[in-house]
């Protein structure tokens, strides 16, 4: 009977002890994640191309192409579709970004995700919660930003 009671106690006190490493809910970077999505006519590397132009061109360095599509087809020898995932960052946005809240690293650097299938090519990014009120107006700018860019890389016209 000792013993089930130091167990029990044991187990409250182990519960309070790392209540620290919970974050609380209003310090979560919790939202529903919403995208810009549009398809191009376009071959895929041309999609990628004019994709990374438009990020270069608003001030956004690439730091990562992750080509998965590519990378499955030659592990497993096989024919396998586009799919390319592209990570670009702004440091003095993210650098606004952090000031506000270090949650903010959830969600950087900002993702565009580029896929094939049948004769069409899909663009999507992943945009930010725009309604976190210490950052609405942050998170509206890169949005629009994100737009511009995928909006860009599957238009048939030429020209930011």
């Amino acid at each position: 009977m000792l013993r089930q009671l130091t167990l029990i106690i044991c187990f409250v006190m182990t519960q309070g002890a790392c209540s620290h490493l919970q974050s609380p809910a209003s310090n979560s970077l919790d939202y529903s994640p919403s995208y810009h999505r549009s398809t191009a006519s376009k071959d895929f590397d041309t999609v990628i191309e004019e994709l990374l132009f438009a990020i270069s061109n608003e001030n956004y360095n690439v730091t990562s192409i992750n080509r998965v599509g590519k990378a499955i087809a030659e592990r497993h020898d096989i024919s396998f579709p586009e799919y390319t995932i592209i990570n670009s960052c702004n440091l003095e946005i993210a650098k606004q970004f952090l000031d506000i809240s270090p949650r903010f690293i959830s969600v950087m650097p900002c993702r565009i995700a580029v896929w094939q299938d049948a004769n069409k090519v899909h663009v999507s990014a992943h945009l930010l919660p725009e309604t976190l009120q210490d950052c609405v107006v942050l998170c509206k700018q890169t949005n629009d930003l994100l737009k511009r860019v995928v909006d860009f890389s599957v238009s048939e016209e030429l020209g930011l």
